[in-house]
């Protein structure tokens, strides 16, 4: 496979102390179709301005307020750090908080499980891509890509009764906050 011009910084800013599947799924799907992806959650990792600066996009992932509100001020540090690079937010709270993220300068505002959407958006960035088939894409799952986001042993563990800690588990029934689902 050939390998894109168009490198992507997928930014994870808060996700309850776990690795974020938000980074990883996208990451998959990204790197499948040649793309060159950076996955930083800076809850455990620092963004650096040579992150910013070798990113054609940075796309945010914000399934939550929180994670959200955090994205403000990185937001901004891309913009002024890399004005050439295409800015997109993804996740259950982007479109909630469109109008926000647009006058922060973010172009592309997703919904959640916006694998798919994230591709079809890199493509448009590289010249010599063509977009894939949506729904061919749609109907298979890939296995998230954790290659470069930080080990497990970095995110939430469980303090034993004698002082050692032991890595946890979790799993994404929905991606985002539950109480805005509605039955």
């Amino acid at each position: 496979m050939e390998q894109w011009a168009v490198r992507t910084l997928l930014v994870s800013t808060y996700d309850l102390g776990r690795q974020p599947l938000g980074l990883a799924a996208p990451a998959a799907w990204l790197r499948q179709a040649g793309v060159d992806v950076d996955c930083l959650d800076t809850s455990r990792e620092t963004l650096t301005d040579a992150h910013i600066r070798a990113a054609s996009l940075v796309a945010f992932y914000l399934p939550m307020h929180t994670a959200t509100r955090l994205a403000a001020p990185i937001i901004d540090r891309v913009r002024a750090v890399n004005p050439e690079a295409s800015m997109a937010a993804y996740g259950l709270y982007a479109p909630l908080n469109a109008v926000w993220l647009r006058e922060h300068g973010v172009a592309h505002v997703l919904g959640a499980d916006a694998e798919h959407e994230l591709v079809a958006l890199t493509a448009s960035l590289e010249p010599k891509a063509q977009s894939p088939d949506s729904k061919a894409e749609r109907r298979s799952f890939l296995v998230p890509d954790r290659a470069s986001l930080p080990p497990l042993t970095r995110y939430a563990a469980l303090q034993m009764p004698d002082g050692t800690r032991r890595v946890v588990g979790s799993t994404d029934a929905t991606r985002g906050c539950k109480h805005l689902c509605r039955h």
